[in-house]
């Protein structure tokens, strides 16, 4: 009896080992070939995400940012015209302590975030639809251009976002929390 625990054992290790070199290659594959990343830029996003990939948990998550980012790419439009540059309130401009690009191409642009508790990102917008993956849950007060508030609890996983409607600021009510956005130019 002992023994067949045992090679159970050996087995679920072994394919999960196996399942995470699988999701980690499909992952780089994505990166590299429909966002047309480098693969230095793929190696390091694909170590950001290494909490996702070693937790068979997290992969039907990362397996829908592949297909979700894969549709996106497909049926990219002109989303926003950049050629004078960006608006004042644009992540990157307004909060860039909180939206380090991590990858810029003609196809996506990669933004890396973190936020620990009772930080206030100042009033920004995404322009473009993203791909959001939370590697931590986040939960954040937010208050928007209009002056409306909301609760937002966001588990770890992935995110299908359109561009913002209109800009808001937000402020970590937990613990810290990381994310990588993929916006679809």
């Amino acid at each position: 009896m002992r023994f067949r625990i045992l090679r159970l054992a050996i087995y679920l290790l072994c394919n999960s080992g196996m399942q995470a070199q699988d999701i980690n290659q499909r992952l780089q594959d994505c990166l590299q070939f429909s966002c047309d990343l480098n693969q230095n830029t793929a190696s390091d996003i694909l170590q950001k995400l290494k909490p996702l990939i070693d937790n068979p948990d997290h992969h039907a998550h990362l397996e829908n940012f592949i297909t979700y980012s894969q549709a996106q790419l497909q049926s990219v439009e002109a989303n926003l015209d950049l050629s004078s540059g960006l608006p004042s309130d644009e992540a990157v401009i307004a909060a860039p302590d909180f939206h380090e690009i991590v990858a810029q191409n003609s196809k996506v642009r990669v933004l890396w975030g973190t936020s620990s508790n009772s930080e206030q990102e100042p009033l920004h917008r995404h322009y473009l639809p993203s791909i959001l993956i939370m590697l931590d849950e986040g939960n954040f007060e937010i208050e928007y251009a209009d002056g409306s508030k909301e609760i937002c609890c966001d588990p770890i996983g992935v995110y299908e976002l359109p561009a913002d409607p209109q800009a808001a600021a937000y402020k970590n009510i937990g613990n810290k929390c990381s994310f990588l956005r993929f916006e679809f130019k």
